[in-house]
């Protein structure tokens, strides 16, 4: 593979990319900025983009005159077909969180890569029991002391509940946060705020 540098004015995107990457062009450029370009550009003859329209956008907005491109000989067919495929592979990769966060503990200064993280890094670093209880008094506490209440009156609390529920409350995809519930099982569980994503998540209490 023979890398050239190439002025950004000779390489063209692809119009008809069904990628849209406007999210990802900012932490892009902070990428170029902090560790240089890399990853060339991948082009086909006419020098049209076969892979890399995000770093092209990104070299575009830092005002960069050459950029590194490998000139590949697939045809058209060929060139759609790795389009695709190039964007589709990345879906198909996902982090094990626990060593995503002991690598970033390793780091001198872990927040400096929040430029690359849509989540809180501060919030998953320091993610704890106490950290849901503070969410859960923000969100006006929790509604049973689950660490006293045995498990029959635990399921005579929560039919309670549940039968009382009004259709409004239904509705509200917050009504659930941080109330015990139990399962057919006997199993507990829990509805709270996720520090990585932001979204309601549900996680097991185990008894004590």
């Amino acid at each position: 593979m023979k890398v050239k540098s190439v002025k950004l004015s000779e390489i063209y995107p692809y119009y008809d990319n069904p990628r849209d990457n406007t999210n990802a062009v900012e932490p892009t450029k902070e990428s170029i900025r902090r560790f240089g370009f890399v990853k060339p550009i991948l082009v086909d003859k006419a020098g049209v983009i076969i892979a890399g329209h995000t770093r092209y956008v990104a070299a575009y907005q830092l005002g960069m005159e050459y950029v590194p491109v490998v000139y590949s000989s697939m045809d058209d067919e060929m060139a759609k077909k790795y389009r695709i495929l190039d964007n589709k592979l990345a879906e198909k990769s996902s982090f094990d969180e626990d060593q995503l966060l002991e690598e970033l503990r390793n780091m001198e200064v872990p927040t400096e890569m929040q430029a690359f993280f849509f989540e809180d890094i501060d919030q998953m670093l320091n993610f704890s029991f106490d950290s849901i209880s503070q969410q859960a008094e923000e969100y006006g506490g929790f509604q049973y002391d689950y660490s006293s209440v045995d498990n029959e009156n635990l399921e005579a609390t929560s039919s309670e509940t549940e039968t009382t529920s009004t259709d409004e409350e239904e509705e509200d995809p917050a009504k659930d946060l941080f109330v015990l519930k139990e399962r057919e099982d006997g199993s507990h569980y829990m509805k709270v705020v996720c520090p990585f994503c932001g979204n309601m998540e549900t996680i097991e209490i185990e008894e004590v």
